[in-house]
């Protein structure tokens, strides 16, 4: 019997996301919390926007000399 995607996620916790005007610093406790490598980035009505991953986040620190700190989740936002 096939099963839809509905069926699959009936039941589940809602994905875990951040929003692109959140900090990396908010994604990062995230992703250490939930021992995620990566989180999707989403609009405010949960379309997606893209992805942000450790090496993104890396990559931009490198790049655009900011700290932790100073370091949106739209500068580290891929796709």
């Amino acid at each position: 019997m096939p099963f839809t995607v509905q069926d699959l996620i009936k039941d589940k916790p809602a994905p875990v996301a951040i929003e692109k005007t959140e900090s990396v610093q908010t994604a990062l406790e995230l992703m250490i919390k939930g021992d995620f490598s990566q989180l999707p980035v989403v609009s405010k009505n949960n379309c997606i926007e893209g992805i942000i991953t450790s090496d993104s986040i890396i990559h931009s620190l490198n790049h655009l000399d900011l700290s932790i700190g100073g370091l949106g989740v739209e500068h580290a936002t891929r796709g």
